[in-house]
C-alpha cells in the first residue's frame, strides 16, 4: 500500500482521530482549531506509527514547518571548507601510499569502506556543492 493510499485506510483514520483527541483538536503550535492535519514527524514506522510519531499542525503552521525545512544550499564557505577537508583527506592517502605502497595499503586494509565513502562523499560535495549531511 502506498502512503496515499494509507492515508485514506480506516488504520490511518483511527490514528489521526486519536492524535486529533489527544491534541484537544487544537494546532499543537499556535492553537488554532481551525484546517487541522495530523504530521508525520518521522516515516520510519508508517503503518506502526507510536504517538510520539504524529503531530497536529493546523494548515498554516504545516506549510510553515515543511517551507523552514527545505534543504538550504551550501554557502560558499561550506564548500571551501568541503573542498579543504577532501584535500586533507587526499594529503593523507598519499603520504600513507609513499610510506606503505598503494599496494601494501589495500592488501592490508588500511582504507575501510567506511573512509572510502568518507572520501568519495566529500569530494562529490566538493565538486558538485551538494551535502549529504
Amino acid at each position: 500500500m502506498n502512503y496515499q493510499e494509507y492515508l485514506l485506510s480506516p488504520q490511518w483514520q483511527a490514528k489521526r482521530e486519536m492524535a486529533l483527541s489527544l491534541a484537544c483538536w487544537r494546532c499543537q503550535v499556535c492553537n488554532t482549531e481551525n484546517d487541522l492535519n495530523v504530521h508525520h514527524r518521522t516515516y520510519d514506522r508508517l503503518g506502526h506509527e507510536y504517538q510520539a510519531d504524529l503531530v497536529v499542525l493546523c494548515r498554516r503552521c504545516h506549510g510553515l514547518f515543511h517551507e523552514a525545512t527545505k534543504p538550504v544550499p551550501p554557502t560558499e564557505f561550506d564548500l571551501k571548507r568541503r573542498r579543504r577537508r577532501a584535500m586533507e583527506i587526499a594529503a593523507g592517502l598519499d603520504s600513507d601510499r609513499e610510506n606503505y605502497g598503494l599496494s601494501w595499503i589495500l592488501q592490508h586494509g588500511q582504507l575501510s569502506s567506511e573512509k572510502w565513502g568518507q572520501i568519495l562523499e566529500l569530494f562529490s560535495e566538493a565538486l558538485h556543492g551538494v551535502s549529504h549531511d
